[in-house]
């Protein structure tokens, strides 16, 4: 028994298959690490390469053995030791040195052995020694406190002069510098995301324009899928929409910019297909990228810091260019989340992150250079054009049938993609380009917009942009005629509505003196039923003054406690006679302690109506100003009528809401803050489908 056991514990021979096997795991193993080892981002790749560089240095100079791998121990301890720990760059920078080999170590050089580990005593103590070095010299060096400072904003004079100076001296790859510009300014798009953006990410949405309805309801929107955004290493990150109104100004319009840059383009592109596909299936049209020239955002920065300095334009952020767009939309009143909705930022709560919407119109308008309150408008929108989209869109891409036959054959791209950029984005940007292209002509008549607007447009193209400013003109003119004549309704209106306000003060003072005057008398009448201003006895029946006649009772000499009197007289108190030897000083003790009781058991009840205001705004201003109910914030309910009560607390927590929100707000002291709390929040009210204050509550609390 005890052999067989033996026998089943020893070691065995590994067979053929055994062998193979092994093989086999390690091999997938390499593979799937030389897969992972190409992912890496370019912070890890950049690192990498120095390494690399630094190990071959080493080797001809015969301080490094020769051999099969850079990542040795007496490499990387010397590499950290002499060039990490030297190194000028932020303590996080330099600590990422570390992971980046560590990421290599795992997926290319070690994977079929054991695992190399980077982090050591040696590396540590040249992080450490790195740390030190570069407070040192933080130290000593001369920082300008005016450079990147967080309210930095990028002025419209500084717009003009960006675009006048591409424009008029023909900036090479003008195409990629105004639109990744405007795209930044207006919808917060990175850099880094505007280099990766694919043609087939466009999409023209005709639901969340600035009107409902014709063609102004449409608006151009970029689909940001997880592997084009910054977070592109989130798999299972969703995808965000992001979009812009057309600007005020022509040429800080990020949809007329890329209008302009795309048919500029694709008017001669022959290379562009629609029914090609890869080796994958994948349609071929959907790796082409909207401006490809520019490789990296380095490439992108030295291309903006030349013309920022030819311009004299002091932008350290040079071309992070979302930052001016949240500083100037939250400059403009735009609260967190309005801002948000376009930086997608607001991955935190359900409803944020799957239900609301991300083309938020107030936050859209904004970024279209207007304010909060103001109307959009803008006249050359509302040109009429003497040709349809569709033609407009064969004069500025040619090729347009040829592109809708090859999507519409057997082997062509059929896709939601094709059919919304085919049949609706390139006809709308052709729209947008004959529109906008009026002021270049004009502004710029040299340029290559204006020379290919001239060459694909009709003949009396010209001509006709020279009457459509004039019509721009006198539609801007109707507008603020109308808009003056509608100020001036607006004011009649606000006056008449102060006076309203004013009366309903009054009426509330009355009603608050007569209150007080029929509390007034109920005291009177039981401090006098018990006898204690004359002494003894009613006074009404002594004096023949009936209490109804009490409204005034300061003006009776008669009924007024006189102490000496009190003193004098034997008093009864509610039937109970005080026998004189415990002294009148008790009678007059007693007497003001029963006076003292009547006093405290009336309750003091505010006086407002239970149904809440119309807004927000108004609930505000009737708890401050009108009703002042802000005087029973602290004050105990326990004697109040049951409605006064739920009717006090819904306004109560109403008034705290708005005063939570106006703590989150920055500028202005804490009552202007609180009256654009309330306004944001009537504004929210209506983004929710127009509810009522009192649903609104109920929204607040989480109720349905």
């Amino acid at each position: 028994m005890s052999s067989s056991t033996n026998n089943q514990n020893a070691p065995t021979e590994p067979t053929q298959q055994s062998v193979r096997a092994r093989t086999l795991i390690e091999e997938a193993n390499a593979a799937n690490a030389s897969r992972g080892s190409s992912s890496a981002d370019s912070t890890y790749q950049r690192e990498w390469k120095k390494f690399k560089t630094f190990v071959e240095e080493k080797r001809n100079e015969n301080i490094l053995p020769p051999g099969p791998c850079y990542l040795t121990r007496d490499s990387v301890d010397l590499y950290f030791a002499t060039v990490v720990a030297k190194l000028k760059v932020h303590p996080k920078t330099a600590r990422r040195i570390r992971p980046s080999l560590q990421f290599y170590a795992d997926h290319d050089e070690h994977t079929r052995r054991e695992r190399f580990v980077i982090q050591n005593r040696t590396v540590e103590q040249a992080l450490k020694s790195q740390v030190s070095s570069y407070k040192e010299g933080k130290k000593n060096e001369f920082i300008d406190p005016h450079t990147k400072i967080p309210i930095m904003m990028i002025s419209p004079e500084e717009h003009h002069a960006f675009f006048d100076y591409v424009y008029k001296n023909n900036i090479q790859h003008w195409q990629s510098l105004v639109t990744s510009w405007n795209i930044g300014c207006n919808a917060y798009i990175r850099m880094s995301t505007f280099l990766k953006f694919p043609l087939h990410h466009l999409r023209l949405d005709k639901n969340h324009g600035p009107v409902k309805q014709g063609s102004q309801s449409r608006v151009l929107c970029y689909i940001l899928t997880p592997f084009i955004r910054k977070e592109g290493n989130k798999i299972y990150s969703r995808i965000r929409v992001s979009g812009c109104y057309r600007h005020k100004t022509y040429y800080q319009c990020a949809t007329g910019s890329l209008a302009m840059a795309l048919f500029t383009r694709l008017r001669r592109d022959t290379s562009l297909c629609f029914n090609q596909k890869d080796i994958n299936g994948v349609p071929t049209w959907f790796h082409r990228l909207m401006f490809n020239d520019w490789a990296d955002s380095k490439t992108a920065n030295t291309a903006y810091k030349r013309i920022l300095d030819a311009v004299g334009i002091s932008w350290g952020r040079v071309v992070h260019l979302r930052i001016h767009g949240i500083e100037y939309g939250s400059t403009e009143g735009l609260c967190d989340e309005d801002v948000a909705s376009i930086s997608k930022h607001n991955e935190d709560g359900k409803l944020g992150k799957v239900y609301m919407t991300e083309l938020r119109p107030i936050a859209m308008k904004v970024m279209a250079g207007f304010s909060k309150d103001e109307t959009y408008f803008v006249p050359r929108t509302l040109l009429n054009l003497p040709w349809t989209d569709d033609e407009c869109c064969r004069f500025l891409f040619p090729q347009i049938d040829t592109w809708r036959e090859q999507s519409a054959s057997i082997n062509g791209d059929d896709s939601e993609a094709a059919r919304n950029v085919l049949l609706h984005v390139l006809p709308f940007l052709a729209h947008v380009a004959v529109q906008d292209g009026i002021y270049y002509i004009r502004d710029y008549p040299n340029h290559e917009i204006s020379i290919y607007l001239r060459d694909a447009m009709p003949p009396n193209y010209e001509r006709w942009a020279k009457d459509a400013r004039s019509e721009v003109q006198q539609i801007e003119r109707a507008h603020l005629e109308n808009f003056a004549g509608c100020q001036s309704h607006t004011k009649i209106h606000q006056a008449f509505t102060n006076v309203e306000m004013k009366l309903m003060e009054i009426e509330v003072k009355q009603n608050k003196m007569a209150s007080m005057q029929e509390e007034m008398s109920k005291m009177l009448e039981g401090a006098l039923n018990y006898g204690t201003i004359t002494g003894g006895g009613r006074v009404g029946e002594q004096n023949n003054i009936g209490i109804n006649r009490l409204q005034q009772p300061w003006q009776y000499p008669q009924l007024r406690w006189n102490p000496a009197q009190s003193l004098v007289a034997a008093s009864t108190i509610g039937g109970i006679a005080f026998p004189s030897q415990q002294g009148n000083l008790t009678q007059a003790r007693i007497q003001q302690r029963t006076i003292t009781s009547a006093l405290r058991n009336t309750p003091r009840v505010p006086v407002f109506p239970n149904q809440l205001p119309d807004s927000v705004e108004r609930l505000l201003l009737e708890h401050e100003v009108i009703h002042k109910l802000t005087e029973y914030d602290n004050m105990k309910m326990s004697g109040w009528p049951q409605k006064v009560k739920q009717a006090f607390g819904r306004r109560k927590y109403l008034y705290k809401a708005v005063k939570n929100r106006a703590e989150k707000l920055r500028q202005g002291d804490f009552e202007q803050r609180k009256v654009r709390a309330a306004k944001e929040m009537d504004v929210e009210r209506e983004r929710l489908g127009g509810l009522s204050v009192y649903k609104y509550m109920l929204y607040l609390k989480g109720q349905k």
